[in-house]
């Protein structure tokens, strides 16, 4: 089964180590998951996350633990296990806008899949085995369907469930074009 993944988080990894915010995953039938946690420090959350990503969450009541949101994906993905997890990595024009000093731009390629590693954080040592080591980008199908006008708009983005449902209608756009 193939996964699409989008996280929120509060700050570049550069800056300060980024804490899980909220998590969507949305798998290849449409079937999605997302939460809010509870256990980040508002006070790393950077003036960027604050603007734009703490006021789109959905689920300001209920933030969950990292243990049991864990735990939830673990019942989320049950037998169909991921064969692949597809997440959109920062291309350079993205670290560009993001104001990025060049001299950092080149390590960046350690923290570019940033989404799936605090996605393994999640369950700490537990992640389960049979589970993909390390996601797959997206950026050479969005590249394709911008080249040829027909990249997908998001209304919502700074939402990780918009995002992760987002990723995987670039997946379904790229199969159209396919056809």
């Amino acid at each position: 089964m193939i996964y699409f993944l989008d996280t929120e988080f509060t700050n570049l990894p550069w800056i300060s180590r980024p804490q899980l915010i909220s998590i969507g995953l949305v798998k290849e039938n449409g079937e999605s998951y997302y939460a809010c946690l509870n256990d980040f420090s508002l006070e790393r959350a950077s003036d960027f996350v604050r603007e734009k990503v703490l006021p789109s969450l959905e689920c300001v009541a209920v933030r969950k633990s990292s243990h049991d949101v864990a735990q939830e994906i673990l019942n989320f993905v049950n037998e169909y296990s991921p064969t692949k997890i597809y997440c959109v990595f920062p291309t350079e024009n993205d670290l560009i806008r993001m104001s990025v000093p060049k001299d950092i731009q080149g390590i960046l390629t350690k923290y570019e899949d940033l989404d799936f590693q605090l996605f393994r954080n999640l369950f700490a040592n537990n992640y389960p085995e049979k589970w993909v080591s390390i996601a797959s980008s997206l950026n050479p199908i969005v590249q394709i369907l911008k080249d040829n006008k027909r990249l997908p708009k998001n209304n919502d983005a700074h939402n990780s469930l918009s995002d992760a449902l987002w990723n995987r209608r670039v997946w379904i756009k790229a199969g159209d074009i396919k056809k």
